[in-house]
C-alpha cells in the first residue's frame, strides 16, 4: 500500500473515472461531460492516490482555495473490487491531517442515499451545513 499527492493529466483522470467504479462514471455521465470534467480536474485539483502494487484503487481530488482557507472535495471513489478495505477511510484522514496542517476547513457534497460516504464523513468530523432534495453539502472545520 502506498498514499501519495499526485499531479494527474486529464487522461489519466478520465481513466481513473471510467474505471474505479463504473456505476459512478455511469451516474456522472448523465450531468456531466467527463472528458471536460477531468480536463478542469487535472487542471485545478491535486489528488491523494491509494495505490495497491501499481494499481490505483482509490483517489481524492481537491481543490484548494487559500484565500478562503477551503478545501473543497469535488471527488472521491475507491476500486469496486477493492471495497471495504478502509481506503476511502485512509484517504480522508490523510486530507484531514494535511488541511489540519494548513489550518483549512474542508467542504464536501454528497447524494443524500450514499449513506457510507455519510458515515465515513461523520467519523472524519464532518456537519451537515446544507442540503437539497438528494444531496447534503458537509463542511469539517479546522482542528488547531
Amino acid at each position: 500500500m502506498l498514499i501519495k499527492i499526485e499531479t494527474l493529466t486529464p487522461s489519466e483522470v478520465l481513466n481513473l473515472i471510467s474505471t474505479l467504479d463504473v456505476g459512478l462514471a455511469s451516474r456522472l455521465s448523465e450531468t456531466l461531460d467527463l472528458t471536460e470534467y477531468s480536463i478542469k480536474l487535472a487542471k485545478h485539483a491535486h489528488f491523494i492516490v491509494y495505490y495497491i502494487g501499481s494499481v490505483r484503487c482509490g483517489v481524492i481530488a481537491f481543490y484548494e482555495n487559500r484565500e478562503h482557507r477551503e478545501i473543497y472535495v469535488p471527488y472521491l471513489c475507491t476500486s469496486s473490487m477493492c471495497r471495504r478495505l478502509g481506503i476511502a477511510k485512509s484517504l480522508m484522514a490523510n486530507l484531514v491531517c494535511y488541511a489540519d496542517s494548513l489550518m483549512y476547513k474542508i467542504r464536501l457534497e454528497v447524494l443524500k442515499i450514499n449513506t457510507p460516504a455519510i458515515i465515513l464523513y461523520k467519523s472524519n468530523g464532518f456537519e451537515i451545513c446544507a442540503e437539497s432534495d438528494s444531496k447534503l453539502s458537509m463542511i469539517r472545520r479546522c482542528k488547531e
